[in-house]
């Protein structure tokens, strides 16, 4: 799992700024909504 590994990619400097980058991704489209999952959630589109 991800956690467990040695190394892992920083993706903000701060929780701010963590928070404000996944907003814009998720108003630009990056991520959608869906039940695929069993319990419906917001997941990447890939």
């Amino acid at each position: 799992m991800w956690h467990d590994m040695a190394s892992r990619e920083l993706l903000a400097t701060s929780f701010t700024n963590w928070i404000a980058n996944y907003v814009s991704d998720l108003e630009s489209g990056v991520y959608t909504i869906s039940n695929d999952i069993g319990w419906g959630g917001i997941v990447r589109n890939d």
